[in-house]
């Protein structure tokens, strides 16, 4: 029929070239679009906030490990069984893919200084 399509599963795995653990392509002006805007997460960390995690004396490892948890607790609406595909949990993957998301934008900081 023509229409072009995308099934990413879980959804955040989409972004405006390739979805799904096959990264199979997106071919798609459209999708390319939608997924520029509501795909994959793309997180920026400011120096304001690791800042001030660091004001307190928190070291930035525990700030990571501290975000990790929040954003599991408001996590996606994916599925808790196994996906034969990953051979993990949706949620656990879409868990996985913020998580690196989350450790990409807080490498440069771990040198910082933490206040005493």
């Amino acid at each position: 029929m023509g229409i072009v399509s995308a099934f990413p599963h879980p959804f955040c795995t989409l972004t405006e070239m390739r979805y799904n653990m096959r990264r199979r392509q997106v071919e798609d002006g459209p999708i390319s679009e939608f997924a520029r805007h509501l795909g994959r997460p793309a997180l920026k960390i400011s120096i304001g906030a690791i800042a001030r995690a660091a004001a307190p004396g928190i070291p930035v490892e525990q700030a990571e490990q501290r975000a990790e948890t929040l954003c599991r607790g408001f996590s996606c609406l994916a599925s808790v069984t196994v996906d034969s595909d990953y051979g993990d949990t949706l949620l656990n993957v879409s868990g996985h893919i913020l998580q690196d998301a989350l450790h990409e934008q807080l490498k440069s900081f771990k040198a910082l200084p933490v206040s005493s």
